[in-house]
């Protein structure tokens, strides 16, 4: 449609249409990506009969579609890692949650739209829409980066998908269980806590946990040293500010007394 700002100026907007005196963004998600969104063709009422601000509104939804698609296109099955990365690009692109018009806001509603619920049931049950029915895993990541949440508090099962997904040598099975193992051990003794929780007991409790169960120190290291760099690489992808690996050269009593050499 055509949006006459001036005599002189108007706006092709080929995302904006009137419905009453109202007007509304709709924007056809890529066929590539159908298959990721509730429905083909996006719909949100912008809440204004203002032309010049329809078309600022618009623009800077517009927008916000795009960094979602460009982080989603390509990435049919989005790893964790990538997952993050794309979500922190499509929060970057966003303004803060307080606005009226942000961009988890218009998506919730558009769903309530689509969805038929009932007002009044919505008001009695408002946990019956959960942030998974309408927003797909990058702009749910997106959400709680927003909120202050997301990467800032990784968990151990977390580290670990990040490490699989980043490792080079992520098709060799042996080493991927090995680090597995190596992560579930610490789990049972530790919990699946957040990452910057970890601390320097937590490692030398491993360390006396391996030698609990009869390792050998050169395994207990092998063991220490996986968990170090699956520790160091969420530290480094999960942009965990001044993050703190408790693993770092953690010291194992006896450590090479107990090879065959001796």
């Amino acid at each position: 449609m055509i949006i006459k700002l001036s005599k002189s100026l108007s706006l092709m907007a080929s995302y904006l249409y009137q419905r009453g005196d109202t007007f509304h963004f709709r924007l056809r998600v890529p066929k590539e990506l159908a298959d990721r969104y509730p429905s083909p063709v996006i719909r949100q009422s912008l809440k204004t009969s203002d032309p010049r601000q329809a078309a600022k509104l618009a623009d800077a939804m517009y927008r916000q579609y795009q960094a979602s698609f460009s982080a989603l296109r390509g990435n049919g099955q989005l790893s964790p890692a990538d997952t993050i990365r794309a979500a922190q690009q499509l929060a970057d692109s966003l303004p803060p949650l307080e606005f009226d018009t942000d961009y988890f806001d218009t998506r919730y509603h558009a769903y309530v739209e689509r969805s038929g619920i009932d007002p009044v049931t919505l008001e009695l049950n408002p946990g019956i829409i959960k942030d998974s029915d309408y927003l797909t895993a990058v702009e749910l990541k997106a959400l709680q980066i927003k909120k202050g949440e997301g990467t800032k508090r990784p968990r151990l099962s977390d580290a670990l998908d990040i490490y699989v997904s980043t490792h080079r040598n992520a098709d060799s099975v042996k080493a991927m269980e090995r680090a597995k193992r190596d992560r579930g051990q610490l789990v049972a003794l530790a919990g699946d806590i957040f990452v910057a929780e970890l601390n320097r007991e937590h490692a030398r409790a491993f360390v006396a946990q391996c030698a609990a169960n009869g390792m050998k120190t050169a395994t207990s290291r092998r063991a220490v040293n996986t968990l170090c760099a699956v520790l160091n690489v969420a530290i480094r992808e999960l942009d965990i500010r001044d993050g703190f690996n408790p693993f770092a050269s953690v010291p194992i009593a006896n450590e090479g007394r107990d090879s065959k050499e001796h």
